[in-house]
């Protein structure tokens, strides 16, 4: 899935995910402590990004809960969030949705004022939410986040670490929209409740340097986005060390903004051990590695290494398209890569073919006045002339 980092973070995400002590029998506590056991083990699997070997563990923490519980307590919507990330971060949409789904309906059914079940509502919406922003659902993924932060404003304090995560989440969706002022204000609150909560150097605030910085980096500001890159590189090595797959990707994220700043070579120092780190721990079918082979392209592209470029873009878009299929917005902004690739390769009719198809998906998906769409646009009418 596409990669800048999607927060909740997953300790954020399940943080106090301890199950409520309703009065049970014996032989229900035997079953509530065997699921609660399968549930810590998935939470530290989803932890050390292990999320396949999460699921075995959080399908048996449901079985369990619902024999302890029946199928409608809200511990139940709590594993069910459990798995659902176990799913989303497999590469499993479908099964994700269901889980989170499920988990949304049980918590919407119980009445509002209880904290803990408040909280569990806020995190299951924005669960749903990022999921479809995540499969290129934009309208959908906005309808749910706008549930969410009602749910969030009335259920939750002004400074709450969910509701800043719930508010980088929007702020990301509206980057992905192309509303950049939106996004801005997003930004700004939640780093207001961060800052406040965490401090201005937690580690937590990483995530956050990294959307800020690839909202001024959309915006065109490369100069604008290299300082909360650079941030967000610092303070992910310091949370989570330099060889977590997420400080490759941040590292990556910094290298694409130099080279739109035209410094290849300390672009090119960042970016190639970065890819060859995704591609040792994620692996070379990973979403995540495909997607940052795109923007590897892009530097490839503007070296003159053209032919090396087309190769790793080809690559990279047969990953993504297998992933998120070929309508997503992400599969058609790599589109329009290859396009203009292919347009200074010489291949001026196929350069054509490739903009047009690019600019199909991006408008269904993001809209006809998204900067991405007109860029395509204003290249396809060139191109026509």
């Amino acid at each position: 899935m596409p990669t800048d980092d999607p927060i909740p973070t997953d300790d954020e995400m399940f943080e106090n995910s301890e199950p409520l002590e309703p009065l049970l029998t014996p032989e229900q506590e035997v079953w509530l402590e065997q699921a609660a056991q399968h549930h810590e083990k998935a939470l530290g699997l989803l932890a050390e990004d292990q999320p396949e070997a999460a699921l075995q563990d959080a399908q048996s923490a449901l079985s369990l809960a619902e024999k302890a519980y029946g199928t409608d307590h809200p511990d139940i919507a709590n594993v069910l969030l459990v798995l659902g990330e176990s799913h989303r971060q497999s590469g499993a949409p479908d099964q994700a949705a269901w889980a989170f789904t499920r988990a949304v309906r049980i918590l919407e059914a119980m009445a509002d004022g209880d904290p803990d079940v408040d909280r569990l509502k806020v995190r299951a919406l924005c669960s749903v939410a990022n999921l479809e922003r995540e499969t290129g659902h934009l309208e959908a993924a906005e309808t749910v986040f706008l549930r969410a932060m009602a749910a969030a404003e009335a259920g939750l304090p002004e400074f709450d670490l969910d509701l800043a995560a719930l508010t980088n989440d929007l702020g990301l969706l509206r980057k992905e929209q192309g509303h950049y002022t939106e996004a801005e204000a997003c930004y700004d609150r939640a780093l207001g409740i961060y800052e406040k909560v965490l401090g201005p150097g937690h580690p937590d605030l990483a995530g956050l340097y990294a959307n800020i910085a690839g909202l001024e980096h959309s915006r065109g500001r490369p100069e604008s986005a290299e300082g909360p890159a650079r941030k967000a590189v610092l303070l992910r090595q310091r949370g989570l060390g330099e060889q977590h797959p997420q400080a490759a990707i941040d590292r990556a994220a910094l290298g694409a903004i130099l080279v739109d700043l035209g410094r290849l070579e300390e672009a090119k120092k960042l970016y190639q051990p970065a890819i060859e780190q995704l591609e040792a721990t994620l692996g070379s079918d990973h979403y995540e590695t495909a997607n940052r082979k795109v923007d590897w392209a892009v530097l490839l592209h503007r070296d003159g290494e053209l032919q090396d470029a087309e190769q790793t873009l080809l690559e990279a878009l047969e990953v993504m398209e297998r992933h998120v299929g070929a309508q997503h917005p992400e599969v058609g902004r790599a589109r329009s890569q290859h396009a203009q690739l292919v347009h200074d390769l010489g291949r001026f009719d196929e350069a054509r073919d490739l903009f047009a198809r690019a600019l199909a998906v991006l408008d269904a998906s993001l809209g006809p006045h998204h900067p991405d769409t007109r860029f395509c646009r204003e290249r396809l009418s060139k191109l026509r002339k």
